[in-house]
């Protein structure tokens, strides 16, 4: 079997309100997860893959999907698997909206909004994708030069919460009609000509901080670095905003801003892993 490639992704807002329906922007990453197949690998069984395998019977000959190569935990390792797998042992039926239905039906206090992304992400590349109303997915083309100034930095895999831990919480339910037009500004920003919608993101993660779906150990490190001279908007991402942390600097910041924001990042113990621009599949 040939190598399988499947970007990454990450929520660059409206994680939570998307599995309400909500309306959120998403980033296909590099470098994408490889995977091979054979006797040897190993997976949970109640992962999506292996419930993938076992319900179809595809893994007693063939064994299962082993990863090779990626971007690491947090960036949708589990959804690009089960991808992988599908394009290895399934049909022509698996196609991403079929997937999507057997995920959202096995999985649902997931949106599956990262897994479609991830399936549709390899027919163009240098753009962003908009995902609504469990299942719309559309592309959001960024203004020339704005992913320069989206600086990405990750927390350690000590520091890392599991997803499915976070999931299991108990919080108030998050209104997408609150969030939806926070997210849109971002999507507008992003696209130019708007770039007071880069403020959306500090008032979302606040809103998500206020009810509790905000870890305290984020909310200090994204508090922080919106302290520093030159930043106009900071948040988490992922599950409690706690895995990767979004800096959008301002249009007019020097150059020599950047690397003075990356030195206070290592001070705070996340690791940056460089601008949106150098990042997107």
């Amino acid at each position: 079997m040939k190598t399988i490639e499947v970007p990454g992704k990450l929520f660059l807002t409206g994680e939570y309100s998307v599995i309400r329906g909500g309306y959120a922007l998403l980033a296909p990453l590099k470098p994408a997860y490889s995977y091979g197949c054979g006797p040897e690998a190993s997976l949970h069984p109640e992962s999506p893959c292996g419930r993938f395998l076992a319900e179809f019977n595809l893994s007693s000959d063939r064994g299962g999907i082993f990863e090779t190569g990626g971007p690491g935990p947090g960036f949708g390792s589990s959804t690009a698997e089960l991808i992988a797998a599908s394009r290895s042992f399934g049909t022509d039926a698996w196609e991403p909206a079929e997937l999507l239905e057997w995920y959202q039906s096995r999985f649902p206090d997931a949106s599956g909004a990262d897994l479609l992304v991830q399936a549709v992400a390899t027919r163009d590349s240098g753009v962003l994708y908009s995902f609504s109303g469990r299942g719309d997915v559309e592309t959001v083309r960024p203004g020339p030069g704005i992913l320069r100034r989206i600086l990405l930095f990750k927390t350690s895999s000590s520091n890392k919460l599991p997803t499915h831990l976070d999931l299991q919480r108990r919080r108030p339910e998050l209104d997408p009609g609150v969030l939806d037009p926070l997210c849109r500004g971002v999507a507008r920003a992003l696209q130019g000509g708007f770039e007071e919608g880069f403020l959306n993101l500090n008032e979302f993660a606040r809103r998500l901080s206020e009810a509790g779906y905000e870890t305290p150990y984020a909310r200090e490190i994204r508090e922080s670095l919106l302290k520093q001279a030159g930043v106009w908007a900071v948040k988490g991402c992922g599950a409690g905003l706690h895995d990767v942390f979004l800096v959008i600097l301002r249009s007019d910041a020097d150059s020599g801003l950047s690397a003075q924001i990356t030195r206070h990042a290592e001070s705070l113990g996340i690791i940056p892993i460089g601008e949106l621009q150098e990042r997107l599949w």
